[in-house]
């Protein structure tokens, strides 16, 4: 009897070792960070293959990974901090999550993000005409170097910078605009003003840039406290004297 006792006592310590093993060997990975990144082209159609983008963890630490065709990407063993997101890869414009806490002992999902193809046109024509002396409203229009059959985007900025920095912490202001399908022009009007708060006054030089750009909203940075604009082309330029 007493056999039967410690025999089924060993038993029962065999079954919770190998129970503790098997956990500690198929146990998810903690400290985890996952999620989905897709490719859009020039005009933000959703592209069939999004593998080998580029994802960076950095700021506390630094990990890196690749995504799949599928666009999922994983990290493992991730120690908690306070880390941007950074996505990329050739031909595309760059996305990202600042600002992003982990705090560990488990696995977070990130919300899904897209990169954008780097427009294909250029422009080839920037002109403009006042609309209203008085408070300088400035009318502009411009030429693309090829016509599509999808809407398309260009950045109007204006800055005081005469080197036409692409720098959007030198803007006074900007203005998307689309271009329509079947359209090779676009137009519209900055009011600038003579009393706002860029103090601009009569006699002042500005620089206009007109920039190329795919079917994007842009990025937040938190640290310019600007939308950061990540798939301009080459940029066509204009200077100008307030009357």
């Amino acid at each position: 009897m007493s056999g039967l006792v410690i025999t089924g006592r060993l038993i029962l310590l065999l079954t919770v070792l190998l129970m503790s093993v098997s956990c500690s060997l198929f146990d998810p990975a903690i400290n985890n960070i996952e999620g989905h990144i897709w490719l859009r082209d020039q005009y933000g159609n959703l592209l069939n293959d999004h593998a080998q983008i580029n994802i960076d963890l950095v700021e506390n630490e630094n990990y890196s990974t690749v995504s799949n065709s599928g666009g999922y990407w994983n990290l493992d063993d991730v120690n908690p901090g306070i880390y941007i997101i950074e996505y990329s890869k050739q031909g595309y414009g760059k996305a990202w999550q600042q600002n992003f806490q982990f705090v560990g002992n488990g696995s977070y999902i990130i919300q899904q993000d897209y990169l954008n193809e780097l427009p294909t046109f250029g422009i080839i024509n920037l002109d403009f005409d006042e609309e209203d002396s008085d408070n300088y409203m400035l009318r502009y229009s411009g030429t693309v170097s090829e016509i599509a059959l999808q809407s398309r985007r260009v950045l109007m900025v204006c800055s005081r910078d005469s080197t036409y920095s692409s720098d959007p912490q030198t803007w006074l202001f900007q203005v998307p605009n689309i271009i329509y399908s079947n359209s090779e022009s676009f137009e519209g009007i900055f009011f600038i003003g003579r009393i706002n708060s860029n103090a601009i006054e009569s006699g002042d030089k500005l620089y206009l840039q007109a920039f190329p750009m795919a079917y994007e909203d842009g990025e937040w940075d938190y640290r310019l406290n600007k939308t950061v604009y990540t798939t301009l082309g080459e940029p066509i330029k204009l200077k100008i004297e307030v009357p």
